[in-house]
């Protein structure tokens, strides 16, 4: 999804249906370490490893 607007190079949102929270995930060189951001909470992740990344999604959205 593009933001109007916004320069969002290597800026993903992962949204799930039904849920009303989203993810950011952010690397500028589109790789890892990836900036995980979300609207569950204020707090800053970082993902040195994809299967990082995904862990931290999934215990964010609560799928483990």
């Amino acid at each position: 999804m593009k933001l109007p607007g916004a320069d969002d190079d290597g800026l993903w949102f992962i949204n799930i249906a039904d849920r009303e929270n989203q993810v950011q995930i952010e690397s500028s060189q589109a790789r890892c370490p990836f900036l995980i951001e979300s609207d569950f909470n204020n707090e800053r992740f970082y993902g040195h490893t994809v299967q990082e990344v995904v862990a931290t999604v999934r215990r964010l959205f609560s799928l483990d």
